[in-house]
């Protein structure tokens, strides 16, 4: 692996939940490093802990021990403020959408809340929601008068609108058809192929893992990459 593009790592990694005396185990001295340029997709049976990864990921939760590094510096160092605002942008299976706002007013708001230096914001939040294929039109609509599809474009405009290194996605196309579905999936693709974006999605979708550049099997409390994918 190319040093220099490998942006985040988790290092003997453990993760438990704690209920009393009761203790589940999600990650127990699990290691990976994600590199940028690549799609990766966790999979992996129900309740086995993805989406508590890819929360550790994206520094909403710490581990119980070990290390996330991003470019080889302990969260931590870097600060987690900045981590989360500046360096990725999460979309999530159930958009997470402003209902009241449009596409173009839902990007705004979350570009200020971001260090982003664009100062035309506007024009750049325009720029965005065209390149995920939403019309001037559907820019001026409200969100619940958008389909599901339309939607996940608006969630993936806005969560790379501070031009994160890092992409982040719950189950992304959870709620889509399957042809909505691979649109969506080409939007991914290019954003790590293109943009040189690591792309980090959990999915219980065969369609979707087989479309990434690495699939990510979290078996036996590990991450592992499976077979042939590497």
């Amino acid at each position: 692996m190319d040093k220099e593009n490998k942006v985040l790592e988790l290092l003997n990694v453990t993760y438990y939940y704690q209920t009393g005396e009761q203790r589940l185990t999600i990650l127990e001295d699990a290691c990976f490093a994600f590199e940028r340029g690549k799609l990766y997709t966790i999979v992996g049976p129900s309740g086995c802990g993805k989406t508590t990864t890819l929360t550790l990921a994206g520094a909403l939760e710490n581990p119980k021990s070990g290390e996330i590094l991003f470019h080889g510096k302990p969260l931590q160092e870097v600060g987690y403020t900045k981590y989360r605002s500046d360096k990725i942008g999460i979309v999530f299976q159930a958009y997470n959408l402003l209902p009241y706002l449009t596409p173009l007013q839902n990007l705004l708001v979350a570009m200020e809340i971001t260090s982003n230096p664009i100062k035309d914001k506007k024009a750049y939040g325009k720029k965005l929601l065209g390149r995920m294929g939403i019309s001037e039109d559907q820019m001026k609509r409200r969100i619940q008068k958008l389909s599901g599809g339309e939607q996940q474009r608006i969630a993936i405009a806005r969560a790379i609108a501070a031009d994160p290194e890092i992409i982040l996605a719950d189950e992304p196309t959870g709620n889509l058809d399957h042809e909505t579905a691979g649109e969506i999936i080409a939007i991914f693709k290019e954003l790590a192929h293109k943009d040189g974006k690591c792309v980090i999605a959990v999915t219980h979708s065969l369609f979707f893992a087989g479309e990434a550049d690495v699939v990510v099997q979290l078996e036996n409390k590990k991450l592992l990459p499976q077979e042939g994918q590497l």
